[in-house]
This record gives C-alpha cells, structure tokens and sequence, in this order.
C-alpha cells in the first residue's frame, strides 16, 4: 500500500521560494548561469517534492524521496514513535513518525498522509515493534 508524503504549506512556500526566487533573478541577468545551475536545482527540488512516499509491501517498507531509497524489512522495524524533529529526513512535514530499525538501531522520519492507516498497517505486519500513538 503507498502512503504519500504530508506536505507543510509553510514549508512548500520556503521550498519553492527559495529555489524559484533565485532563478527568475539568474534568467533576468544571466540565462548561462540559470541554464547550468538554477534549472537543476529547480528539477531536483520538484523531484524531491513530488516523489516523496511511502510503500508497504508484505516483507518491507520502501521509503522513496526524489532519487533517494531505504528498503526496511518489516521484521527488523523495533519502534515507531512521533515526533516533530526538525532534522533533515524523508518527510515534507514535520508531523513525523520516527522509525528506528536495524542492528545498530537505524533512524529514519517519515511523515506518511494517513498516518492512523499507515500506522495500523504497520501494528498488524510488525508484531514486535514497539508502536506509540
């Protein structure tokens, strides 16, 4: 099942100013500059943006941001809490789950659409986890 990423308006509106901004201004002054530098950084920001989610099949939970992919067995997921940490992550919003996983008690955040869904799915396919509401 795919959970999409929540998206903080407020951090939409930084996000995309503070990419969009800088290109109008390099197109105005130098269409060199923008071509090479601002036009994939503006790519790359839609990416991120735009294919930030959340799958959960029957053995893993797949997190996909932009380029980016964490495959996590459902098996070695040991807790699940939220959290609004401020850290840089897999998540477009700062309602976030922390998911702690792994032998050496990895950390990843999240921050799936239907969060009661996606954490019920999880209860259910991780019986060993230590799920917190």
């Amino acid at each position: 099942m795919y959970f999409p990423s929540k998206r903080d308006a407020w951090l939409g509106f930084v996000v995309w100013f503070s990419t969009t901004g800088p290109l109008v201004v390099f197109l105005w002054k130098s269409i060199w500059f923008a071509v090479l530098i601002m036009i994939p950084v503006v790519t790359f920001t839609g990416w991120l943006w735009f294919r930030t989610g959340y799958t959960v099949t029957e053995s893993e939970l797949r997190v996909q941001c932009g380029p980016f992919l964490w495959v996590i067995p459902l098996g070695k997921i040991r807790k699940i809490r939220r959290t609004r940490n401020l850290v840089s992550s897999a998540a477009l919003s700062l309602d976030r789950l922390e998911i702690r996983y792994g032998k050496y008690n990895n950390l990843i955040w999240i921050s799936p659409i239907n969060e009661d869904v996606f954490l019920d799915l999880l209860r259910k396919s991780c019986p060993q986890a230590d799920i917190t509401r």
